[in-house]
């Protein structure tokens, strides 16, 4: 019997990326894992609200994770940036000063208290660990023979010393199992550029783009991604881009995961 989970989606796949959220919630099912969504899940403030200040962010983020830890001690995204901010808060709460003060603003506005307690982890590590892959082992299907080349994005990773999980090759090691053909990045974990989009709009155009040039370059139909906001970022620039030749498709792991299974 598979641990319960607690399920954190983000707000960009209940929103914008929704074919993301709905391959997870039916992965979970067909994997027969146990889960839970809070319904007081609030946004985690992205990449910008530390912006407004340290305690909120800690605050905003802390509270999520005081929910989530009413109802299991695992905590499963797959959104990168949401997986980066709900770690990071709970590496900086370590510090019990700071914990306190966070749990008083909790306390203020009714929220449960933030204990420390519960382990963070991404979709990706978590689908790619020995038990889960075991199962996903049994229910792996006939190969697609398609070339794919695996983002992982900066978030899943950095800042690494901060992150519980080093990802390095599960994703690889997904793809493999569904018999894909992986054609590997120069440096998988770039920076899209999502987060200078408002103030560097033409250099996260450049860095988002090199990303499908380097799928073509390398014949691939598919680029899968591990964080929505990459996604989401890629295909908005693409929708720009004047070409003859048909871009490459961005497409979530769980998607392609999905796609593979009995």
């Amino acid at each position: 019997m598979i641990e319960p989970i607690v399920f954190f989606p983000g707000c960009m796949p209940v929103s914008i990326a929704r074919h993301q959220y709905r391959a997870e919630q039916k992965l979970l099912k067909k994997l027969d894992i146990p889960y839970f969504e809070c319904p007081e899940f609030s946004c985690c403030g992205g990449g910008h609200l530390q912006d407004a200040g340290e305690e909120k962010f800690l605050t905003l983020n802390a509270r999520n994770l005081a929910y989530a830890e009413q109802h299991g001690e695992i905590l499963i995204t797959g959104c990168s940036t949401c997986y980066r901010n709900l770690a990071e808060t709970a590496f900086v709460l370590n510090d019990d000063s700071k914990k306190k003060a966070v749990n008083a603003k909790l306390k203020a506005v009714g929220a449960p208290e933030y204990r420390g307690k519960i382990r963070i982890r991404h979709m990706l590590n978590f689908l790619a660990s020995p038990e889960i892959f075991s199962l996903l082992e049994d229910l792996s299907s006939s190969p697609r023979p398609v070339n794919v080349m695996p983002f992982y994005g900066c978030h899943i990773k950095r800042p690494s010393a901060r992150l519980p999980e080093n990802p390095d090759g599960n994703l690889e090691k997904l793809l493999t199992l569904c018999g894909y053909l992986v054609r590997p990045m120069r440096d998988p974990y770039t920076c899209c550029g999502f987060h200078g989009e408002i103030t560097a709009p033409a250099v996260s155009e450049a860095l988002s783009l090199s990303i499908p040039a380097e799928a073509a370059e390398q014949q691939c139909p598919i680029i899968t991604t591990v964080c929505p906001l990459c996604a989401f970022n890629i295909e908005s620039h693409l929708l720009h881009v004047k070409s003859k030749t048909k871009q490459p498709s961005v497409v979530p792991f769980e998607e392609l995961l999905l796609m593979s299974l009995k």
